[in-house]
Order: C-alpha cells, then structure tokens, then sequence
C-alpha cells in the first residue's frame, strides 16, 4: 500500500493546484497516519538524544545531591497548595520522602539507560516521567525552560513507539493507532519547539532593549550570565551587540515559519545551533542550550537519523576489532 501512495504524491507535486488535487493530498496524508510511521528513525534518535541529555543533567548534580534533594537541602521545597493539587509529582517535597532522594536517582539512571536500550519502551517511559518529574520539580529553583521543555518531550514519548518494526498491517486496529499515536507524539514534539520560537520571538519584539539592539549587551554585562572575554568585548565594540540581538530576534520570528521548509531548515537549524552554543558556553546556561539542540532534532531527516542511530554499532564494531587484534599479538608474543 505504501509505494502506490507515494508515488500519486509523487505525481501529485507536479501537477497544477486543483481543489481536487488538495483534497487528495490531505486524505492521503491522513490515511498515511495510520498505515506507516512517517519518521522512525526521527522518533528513535529524538528519544535516545533527550534521554541521554536528562542522563548528562542528573549526573551533572549527583555531586552535590545532597544539598538539592535531602531534607537539608539549600533548595527551598514548593509551597504546600502547590504540592496538594499534585501530591504524585511533588513527592520528595514531602518530609517522609525526602531522604529517599538517593533511590529516585538511581532509579532514573537505570530506567535512563533501558530507555535508550528501548525495553519495553512504554513503560519505561512513563516511569522515566514519573520519576524525573519528581526529581526536577524538588529542585524547581534552578530550573529553566530547557527542563520544561524536556519534561514536555518526556510525556509525548509516552506515546511513542521507537520500535523498528515499522510495517504494520492495515487489519490491525492497535497498529494503525500505535502508529497514529507515534506520528502524532512527534509532531507535537515539532510543533512544542515551533510555539517555544513563536511566543519568544513576539515577546522580544514588543521589547525596547530589542528594538534598538542592545538586549544583548545589557544581558552580558551581568557577571552571573556571561564570561569576561565577552563581556569585553562587547563594549569594546558595541556593533557586535546590534548584530547579534537583531539576528536572534529575526532568527526567534522567522523560525515558526521557515522550518518546514525543507531546503532552509538545514540551514536554519545550523544557525540556531550556533546561537544556543553561546548560550551554553558563554552566557553559563549550559544544559539550557544543549536541551535545544537536542529538540532540533525532532526535525531531522529519516536519512540523517538513520546514520546517527548507526554510529554506535560502528564504535562497537571497531572497538571489538581493535580488542582482538591486541589479543592476537598478546598471544603471538606469549608463544614467541
């Protein structure tokens, strides 16, 4: 069923616009969401990447767990309306989970590490969010929106399956709504990062500090949001300031709508990687920049997917080949 469908698309794109052509493509489409998975190996790569980023941002804090997790914790818990209305996600916010901190921990590692494995991926992401919810909102004080962008993408995998099996037979209705689901969780994934741009790029707009350019400079003149090299050098030369504020203020406005468009998102999403590497890496808000990096990837290419998802079993294989060929000498050396 999937080659003819493909191949009337195909035909479709290079006939003229016709209400009757537009009516196909949309049935088309929507039978598609049932029938296969539009990108699979898009949905593998986006979930492993977000679970290894919560992974680097667990292992980041572990050092000092104690004093943002234990019942003496430096962080302050939420307020106790606030834990009410969600007792299940607030849990070491109360005194008799507090010091149980250690076990919410491991248990994220753990669940982290079979979730990248892919066993048994439905449940393992539901308790992935039940119990990284809870970790975070303990320590809600150093949160930012990369964390709540994460924590979106978390119950969106809910309903994903990263399986790679991905012919599904028509007859069966748990397929075709697995794959629904699949489909739709990926989009909303897409969709999250083009609202995040959208609200962020017409809030900056409405800004004065936007509007004449100096956003930026202002912004790295605070010592806990830049590093020195650039904070001098944006006032040695405050052109660099203009510049960069108008390039990410059309950058935040362009990107809901130039994204979709295949040919500019390679181009664009490069641009967008560059900014939030500053971010990480200058400004000090590390795993922030890092987490949007990671979203970007819900607009990957199936092919770009698939040769990231195979860099692994490459290293592996090298790694195997380069261990028996130390054994083999080691062993010729013994004999000798």
């Amino acid at each position: 069923m999937h080659k003819p469908l493909k191949c009337q698309w195909k035909n479709l794109k290079n006939q003229p616009f016709h209400m009757n052509n537009l009516q196909f493509a949309i049935n088309n489409k929507l039978l598609s969401l049932t029938t296969e998975r539009w990108n699979p190996s898009v949905a593998r790569l986006l979930r492993k990447a977000v679970y290894c980023w919560c992974l680097v941002n667990t292992l980041i804090l572990l050092p000092d767990a104690a004093e943002f997790w234990s019942s003496s914790a430096l962080t302050p818990t939420m307020p106790p309306e606030v834990i009410q209305q969600q007792v299940w996600s607030h849990l070491l916010s109360l005194p008799q989970f507090q010091n149980l901190y250690g076990y919410f921990i491991a248990a994220q590692i753990v669940l982290l590490i079979a979730g990248m494995a892919c066993i048994f991926p439905r449940i393992v992401s539901i308790l992935i969010y039940f119990v990284t919810i809870n970790i975070d909102n303990r320590v809600y004080v150093i949160l930012d929106g990369g964390n709540n962008l994460i924590h979106l993408f978390l119950l969106y995998f809910i309903l994903i399956d990263p399986s790679k099996n991905t012919g599904r037979p028509a007859s069966n209705f748990l397929s075709r709504m697995s794959n629904a689901f699949t489909n739709l969780s990926l989009l909303m994934c897409q969709l999250q990062v083009v609202m995040m741009y959208l609200i962020s790029g017409l809030s900056k707009v409405g800004g004065e500090l936007w509007q004449n350019g100096t956003a930026l400079y202002y912004t790295l003149q605070v010592d806990e949001y830049t590093h020195p090299f650039a904070k001098d050098l944006v006032s040695r030369y405050p052109i660099l300031t203009v510049l960069g504020s108008y390039t990410t203020l059309l950058y935040q406005v362009m990107f809901p709508w130039l994204v979709w468009n295949k040919k500019v998102r390679p181009w664009l999403l490069s641009i967008g990687s560059c900014i939030h590497l500053q971010i990480s890496l200058v400004m000090g808000l590390f795993m922030f920049g890092f987490a949007i990096a990671v979203a970007y990837l819900s607009f990957s290419n199936e092919k770009f997917a698939e040769k990231v998802l195979r860099v692994p079993g490459h290293i592996i294989r090298f790694l195997n080949l380069q261990f028996l060929r130390f054994t083999r000498t080691a062993t010729s050396a013994e004999t000798l």
